[in-house]
Order: C-alpha cells, then structure tokens, then sequence
C-alpha cells in the first residue's frame, strides 16, 4: 500500500492543492479545458485525447467515491482517458470501486520535497533562458514532445500558450553548444515552488544536462526566497531528484482509464 511519511498528511494536502492549482495553471489555455474541484479533489482535464493530459486527483473530503464516480463518468462520456492518483488518506477506501470503473493499476506516483535545509551540489553550467514568446515556447514544446512522446499538436494546445512572460508559470531552457537540450517549467506560490515537465531531449538524456539546468534553477529560486520545492516524480525521473536532495513525503495510488475504442 501507499504509505504516508511521518512529516504529516497536513503538508501532503497542502502541497496536493498546490498541485491541482498547479495543474490548471498549466492547462488553462488548452481548447478542451474541464475542471472541478473540491478541497482535496480535483479533476483536470486538457481535452487532449493523451492520458497524460487529463488528471484526476483524489483526496479526503466530503464523498470521495462519489466524485470518483462523476469524474470516470465525465471522461467516459468524454471518450478520453485519463490518469487518477488517489492520496493515502482514501487509497484503501476507494481500492474496491477501481476494478468495477475499469482502472488498470499503473503503480505509484512519489510526492517528494526538497527543503531549505538541503544542500544542493552544484553541477555543470549550462545556459538558461526563460521562455517568453511564441518562438522560445515552440522549442519548449519540441523537447517536452520528444522526451514524452506526446503529439506535438497536443503539446502546443496544452502548454505553449501559458508560456508567456507575464505568466506564473516560468519555463525554461536550458542549452549547451550544441542547442537546447532541455527544458523545465516552475510554478511558485509563495516560499513554495513546483517543479513540472522537466524534459531532457532523448540525445541528451543520462548525459547531466536535466540535472545541470535543473540545479541551477533551484539556486537561482532560492535566491529569489524559495524555501520549498515539491514534484510528483515519474519511476524513471526518482532516482535523479532523490541524488539531488528530494525526498518521498507520501506515494499516490496510480490508475490508467484507457480511451474507449
């Protein structure tokens, strides 16, 4: 089962809401946007026929299997798939409901912080660009396409269009002589910072240049008053960010409902 770290399931929440505010900060441009929420629940949906473009969180509140239920229902009559992370707080309470709303188990999905407290071992420069016009932010699109083998018409629908100077949501660039090579987005609210689709051309990737832009940035936010950086890690992504200092606080249940045929 899921476990929940003994930092507290209050933090856990608190950065859960971060991540649905996160979320829609991301998607608010794309075509297809749907979203409902309540306090620890969330379902955010790009309209992107991409599972990964459509999310649906689920935490402790009022009738958890009740919004559980409204949301695969909404993606069923929407004929799009979808990802769902349940919190520990309801995992076990809402095990028996995934089989019968045909969710296939995709194992777990890591919560993890890095703290003020962390050090953060430099790595090797790279040139840094925060993306600020429709030129920039289509070479952002490029390297997130590539490295999650997403469509790239999808990309450019969900992401490229929050990708504007005045925007909370900071993407960045990070390049060497050979071109850019990655690129991550950041999202702060307050001392706290999210940490999103951090992307690694697949020429460049196991070579150091997600951690050398990744790193920097880190310092960079820092600097600017950032106590608190979290992300929810994919398996492969895990073992970089805990060698820089981010640690699990509580893992998600992970589902996959597949797009009907």
């Amino acid at each position: 089962m899921p476990r929940l770290s003994t930092s507290g399931s209050d933090e856990v929440l608190e950065i859960n809401r971060l991540t649905s505010r996160g979320v829609i900060a991301l998607i608010a441009e794309a075509p297809g946007l749907l979203v409902r929420m309540t306090h620890n629940s969330a379902l955010l949906m790009s309209g992107e026929e991409v599972s990964d473009l459509n999310l649906l969180l689920v935490g402790p509140g009022p009738e958890p299997e009740r919004f559980l239920n409204k949301a695969i229902d909404t993606a069923r009559r929407r004929r799009l798939p979808l990802v769902a992370a349940f919190t520990p707080h309801v995992a076990r309470e809402l095990a028996p409901s995934t089989e019968r709303l045909g969710l296939t188990p995709a194992g777990a999905l890591p919560m993890m912080v890095l703290r003020a407290t962390a050090p953060i071992e430099p790595s090797r420069a790279t040139k840094i660009e925060r993306v600020a016009n429709p030129r920039e932010a289509a070479i952002a699109g490029d390297l997130q396409a590539r490295a999650f083998d997403i469509p790239r018409q999808s990309i450019a629908r969900v992401f490229e269009a929050s990708c504007t100077e005045a925007s909370s949501v900071e993407t960045f660039i990070g390049s060497d002589g050979g071109g850019p090579n990655a690129t991550i987005t950041l999202i702060r609210t307050g001392a706290s910072a999210g940490v999103w689709l951090m992307a690694t051309d697949p020429e460049h990737q196991r070579k150091g240049a997600g951690r050398a832009l990744l790193t920097q940035l880190l310092e960079q936010y820092r600097r600017a008053g950032v106590r608190r950086f979290y992300l929810n890690s994919s398996a492969a992504g895990r073992a970089l960010y805990e060698s820089i200092g981010f640690r699990v606080i509580a893992e998600y249940s992970l589902f996959a409902l597949a797009q009907p045929a």
